[in-house]
């Protein structure tokens, strides 16, 4: 019995092939642009559809012997694409960076009330979910507004080419802005204010359902058999914490990728009004009854791939040349002992709990005998300085955290792992497989066909846990006393942007 996860992200799409006993097979990635004029940002919705099935054909190809039986998508949020009721793509797919959108979240939350909206959606009112880019269509290109049939995020979006359905998980119903998500419906209220009907969306309902199989035709064109079944998949960031193996209150998958991102898992909705103003969603789980949040800085991995571009740029070359890693390079020539260096991470602004877009980045404490290694430590202590900031929120909205898994790319690096740990004063598990976002996929294709008796069994087939990173207790006090002066950098940066020139 095989599987098929299917991992649709803003850069690209990657799909694998895995079976019930945990083993992989065939994967294929493949990466598309963002189309960014005019502060637009978009995603061409037919390329990232060619995309996807090209990655579908080629891990089926690379698969051979392995009989798929059903097809399972995890995808990024916000982004809708317009379509008719013959599966024609009608337009592009706005990302959740695009700056449309600012005006209508204004209406919705004039109308309805922005603490109200929060109550209801469980997310702090911005412009970057779907039904405030819907209005804006509805408004600026009405034509194309009512040619459209349905608006869907790209999981729904990938079930509606396959079979025909629309169906969309809670998780990314709770992406639009427009989801109830205690009731888990539509809310009329938020649609009624912005003007557009539920049956502009698709019909939510628990990721892990069947909702239909693969249309023949397009079967052949992917090379799959027939009667391959669908499967409602999740949020990306649900799908990686499943294949994570974080299915109890008190866990959090550590999502180490160009954006950093904890995602806890908790027993109850968790909605009030310090975690709506601190931009902590609330977004239903993969398991009924259970929900999650995430806990992000934009900055992450894009930060280090930024020092490696300007300040590494030379050892970036050289590694290059010499076919070497660099970042195991700097790794290698950074102190294990901790420096005085402090760096806010805010250059892509700030996120929860500060949700200030004009926040930026702060380096301080440089000397003429700063080296490049110490730099580099910096960065790494900056972002998880940062995440402790937010692990101390979430603690303080009653959603602490006891345990973490580490994936990503960032979850390579030794160092930056046991920093962190140290920071956080808690135990980190690295995962061996990268691959947590299609292998959740794959769990909630063989839960649906009864291959596991529930995700946890699932889980533990998929679940690879490396080595344990523990707290450094000689660093305890120093990280503490560090922390406090971090804190300090962001009000330091509003008194300089303050500042009137």
């Amino acid at each position: 019995m095989a599987f098929l996860g299917v991992d649709i992200g803003t850069g690209g799409c990657k799909a694998t092939v895995c079976d019930e006993k945990g083993r992989q097979y065939g994967s294929a990635y493949v990466e598309y642009p963002t189309i960014r004029r005019h502060g637009y940002h978009e995603l061409d919705s037919q390329e990232v559809w060619n995309s996807i099935r090209t990655v579908i054909r080629r891990a089926v190809e690379a698969s051979q012997g392995q009989k798929v039986e059903a097809i399972c998508a995890s995808s990024l949020g916000e982004a809708a694409v317009p379509v008719d009721e013959h599966r024609n793509i009608l337009g592009n797919a706005m990302v959740y960076t695009d700056c449309r959108g600012q005006n209508e979240v204004q209406d919705i939350c004039g109308a309805v009330g922005k603490l109200r909206v929060g109550e209801i959606t469980g997310v702090n009112p911005n412009r970057i979910f779907t039904i405030n880019k819907v209005l804006w269509l509805k408004r600026h290109q009405p034509e194309l507004y009512h040619k459209t049939y349905k608006f869907l995020q790209f999981e729904d979006f990938l079930t509606y080419m396959l079979t025909g359905e629309t169906y969309v998980s809670y998780s990314l119903a709770s992406r639009t802005m427009a989801f109830d998500v205690v009731k888990k419906c539509w809310s009329e209220e938020i649609l009624d204010a912005a003007g557009v009907p539920s049956d502009k969306f698709s019909i939510p309902c628990s990721t892990g359902t069947i909702v239909g199989t693969v249309l023949p035709d397009v079967a052949r064109e992917l090379g799959l058999p027939d009667g391959v079944k669908v499967v409602v998949g999740a949020q990306d960031q649900v799908c990686a914490a499943v294949g994570a193996g974080i299915l109890e209150d008190g866990m959090a998958v550590d999502g180490m990728g160009s954006t950093h991102c904890i995602t806890p898992v908790f027993d109850r909705p968790v909605i009030t009004e310090f975690a709506i103003n601190a931009g902590y969603c609330c977004c239903p789980y993969a398991i009924d009854g259970m929900y999650a949040t995430y806990a992000y800085n934009f900055s992450g991995g894009n930060l280090i791939r930024w020092f490696r571009d300007t300040f590494a740029q030379y050892e970036y070359e050289k590694c290059r040349q010499n076919g070497a890693n660099v970042y195991q390079y700097l790794d290698a020539k950074t102190d294990r002992e901790p420096n005085d260096l402090l760096v806010l991470p805010h250059f892509t602004g700030g996120g929860p709990p500060y949700m200030d877009d004009d926040s930026r980045g702060i380096l301080y404490g440089m000397t003429l005998n700063t080296t490049l290694p110490q730099i580099y430590r910096a960065f790494m202590e900056g972002v998880s300085f940062e995440m402790k900031h937010n692990l101390d929120a979430l603690a303080q909205m009653g959603v602490p955290i006891r345990k973490l898994r580490a994936c990503g790319g960032g979850a390579n690096s030794k160092i930056w792992l046991q920093i962190q740990s140290d920071i956080f004063g808690l135990p980190i598990e690295k995962l061996r497989n990268s691959e947590a976002g299609t292998l959740g996929c794959a769990i909630f294709c063989g839960t649906a066909l009864g291959a596991f008796e529930n995700l946890r069994q699932g889980a533990s087939v998929y679940l690879d846990v490396g080595e344990v990173y523990e707290p450094n207790p000689d660093y305890q006090a120093y990280y503490e006393e560090k922390y406090d002066k971090f804190r300090r950098l962001y009000t330091a940066g509003q008194l300089i942007r303050d500042v009137r020139v």
